[in-house]
């Protein structure tokens, strides 16, 4: 989470002492591992009952929401732009679901 706290600040051209940032990084580090963790539990069934494939544009589109959310949490604390909302955290899901079936799904499958 820190990194992309860091990443918004550079962005928006913000100067904000490192200690600042680890401080809310820390505060969402456990929402970030609970997220993380029901990501990769939801992928296994699809893999399981589905293919490989659907489990890898699974975890793409369930990463919007991982990802979405610390950074709906970075927005409103370093008050960036407009009002941060978790309801837009997963636009995009069609092109998620295909980076990562592109980008995880091929190399797994010439894997052996």
């Amino acid at each position: 989470p820190t990194v992309t706290a860091y990443q918004l600040c550079r962005l928006y051209k913000l100067n904000v002492a490192l200690p600042q940032l680890f401080r809310m990084a820390v505060y969402i580090l456990p929402h970030q591992v609970a997220l993380k963790a029901l990501q990769m539990n939801a992928s296994t069934p699809v893999k399981d009952y589905l293919n490989p494939w659907a489990a890898f544009a699974t975890v793409g589109v369930l990463q919007g929401g991982v990802y979405g959310q610390a950074n709906v949490y970075f927005s409103r604390a370093l008050k960036l732009g407009k009002v941060a909302s978790l309801a837009g955290i997963f636009r995009g899901s069609a092109f998620a679901g295909a980076r990562d079936c592109t980008s995880q799904g091929i190399p797994f499958m010439f894997s052996d």
